[in-house]
């Protein structure tokens, strides 16, 4: 609940995770699932997950999504090392 009314949504926790978890200014974490939809994944793994590379001020932030039976995009963000 206190992430919700930190960042006024209910929906998007990864996104908000990310804010949080990664220091990413709002303004760069909002641009991310219009960089999925505008940019071709780097990768589809074995298991059909699409994989991104994100470039950041704070480095490259590596993107796994993959899509659940429901048609909700489920996501995975960190930086590799």
């Amino acid at each position: 609940r206190e992430l919700k009314r930190a960042t006024e949504t209910r929906r998007n926790y990864g996104l908000d995770k990310i804010m949080y978890k990664h220091n990413i200014p709002k303004s760069e974490v909002t641009q991310i699932p219009k960089y999925v939809r505008n940019n071709t994944p780097i990768e589809v793994s074995p298991r059909g997950q699409n994989v991104y590379i994100i470039p950041t001020p704070k480095g490259d932030l590596k993107l796994i999504t993959s899509t659940t039976d429901n048609g909700i995009t489920v996501s995975s963000m960190y930086y590799p090392k």
